[in-house]
């Protein structure tokens, strides 16, 4: 099943994924490809740095649960 979420406070440092302000809507998705979700709750993606190249990055996002083949999010800390 074809499904998406909505994650806050994801966003791409130096070509590296990182949890930040949860607050904060995620920005990560304007200079990262190939985003997928792997393992429950692995979010993996190509990630541009500084100099221009890329870089496979990956972060555990606690919270993020397949129930019945959707994607769900509860932030753990609400």
């Amino acid at each position: 099943n074809h499904t998406s979420i909505r994650i806050p406070g994801i966003e791409n440092i130096d070509g590296v994924l990182t949890f930040q302000n949860p607050n904060n809507s995620s920005t990560y998705q304007k200079s990262c490809s190939e985003i997928q979700v792997e393992h429950g709750d692995l979010l993996s993606a190509t990630c541009v740095r500084i100099d221009g190249s890329r870089n496979h990055t990956s972060i555990r996002i606690p919270g993020i649960e397949n129930i019945d083949g959707v994607l769900t999010f509860q932030n753990p800390n609400n």
